[in-house]
């Protein structure tokens, strides 16, 4: 047997031999040591087939590269920070994601907790905001969601032979023999039999429920496109409405914060933030109130509704028009809402 003498490790997936006083053995007259982890493949390898080691390195890798986005926050666009993060960071949190996917449930959530946090820095929306407006906002699929699609898809290559071929033959001992049959079940493998909750979170056992509970016709799905789409109702990282993007950094953060209502003293106070739900002027400042009401902004509404009489078709002006658009308005028509409202948002000096 012939070895790398310069670094030569060994991790034992077993009950340590260090408890007996082993702490290696010599191999061609040199010394071999046992270790607890090892990195292989740009994967950290830990001896109780865990992957809390791993996950904590890539987690402090991409935070510290979100630290520096963070820095472009009022720079950048949001269109910009979000390629970003999704070039830069995001392939950091997806690294073999399929390998370690059956980390612990912690893990999982740690992870989460580093994309929302780049959603943060990307929309502007404070810590309060919910993950759903994080996640709508961003158009982002969740990791964990994005990590049941990339196993699935290497999945459906499997099956179809777009793999390697040792892939394939490990795949070949859990196909279940239907030659004889034609039924909904003849794409379906045998799930293997685990007695463990490592090897249960593990790819093969994971990946096989997970394609065997999947629809006959998403199955049969004619190209891997299609599949990802089916299995993700419509397809990774859904679309924000451009128009979303429109204005000046600020004013733009703004505009996004009221439509989440996590700004306005009403909407603190619910949260206990602030003493008083009330505005300056004595009554409760909600959205409402800041866009139509309010007397102490009473010339910047005025250049607002000037502006927006003069758009056709606008229809009903009311607060989720002005801060969520109109679907049924074309994309210019939707900016020139847009413009208005960060014009008085700007004009109104409340948020200065």
């Amino acid at each position: 047997m012939r070895a790398n003498h310069v670094a030569l490790f060994f991790v034992i997936y077993q009950k340590p031999l260090t408890e007996f006083g082993m702490k290696g053995f010599f191999l061609n007259y040199k010394l071999t040591v046992f270790v607890s982890c090892h990195k292989h493949l740009g994967l950290t390898l830990s001896d109780d087939l865990k992957w809390s080691v791993y996950i904590n390195d890539i987690v402090n890798i991409a935070c510290k590269k979100l630290g520096l986005l963070k820095k472009l926050k009022f720079t950048l666009g949001r269109d910009k920070l979000s390629k970003l993060y999704i070039t830069f960071v995001r392939p950091i949190l997806e690294y073999a994601s399929v390998v370690w996917d059956g980390c612990s449930s912690a893990e999982i959530e740690k992870l989460e907790k580093v994309q929302l946090h780049a959603a943060r820095i990307v929309t502007g929306l404070p810590i309060l905001a919910s993950r759903e407006s994080l996640y709508f906002e961003t158009g982002w699929d969740s990791l964990s969601k994005r990590r049941e699609i990339a196993k699935m898809t290497i999945m459906y290559k499997i099956h179809y032979n777009l793999v390697p071929q040792y892939l394939s033959d490990i795949a070949n001992i859990f196909r279940k023999d239907n030659s004889r049959y034609n039924t909904r079940y003849e794409d379906n493998y045998i799930p293997p039999r685990v007695k463990y909750d490592t090897y249960k979170k593990s790819f093969i056992p994971d990946a096989i429920g997970k394609w065997n509970s999947l629809n006959s016709d998403i199955k049969k799905s004619t190209s891997i496109r299609q599949f990802q789409r089916s299995i993700s109702n419509n397809g990774s990282d859904s679309k924000v409405p451009k128009y979303f993007l429109h204005g000046k950094r600020v004013a733009n953060i703004i505009n996004t914060k009221l439509r989440h209502n996590c700004l306005l003293n009403y909407d603190l106070h619910r949260r206990n933030i602030v003493d008083s739900p009330n505005c300056i002027c004595g009554k409760k400042e909600d959205v409402y109130h800041f866009l139509f009401v309010c007397k102490l902004f009473s010339n910047a509404r005025n250049t607002l509704f000037n502006e927006l009489f003069q758009i056709q078709n606008l229809g009903i002006i009311d607060s989720h028009t002005l801060l969520w658009g109109n679907d049924n308005l074309d994309y210019k028509t939707n900016v020139r809402i847009f413009t208005a409202v960060q014009n008085f948002i700007i004009n109104s000096r409340r948020f200065t």
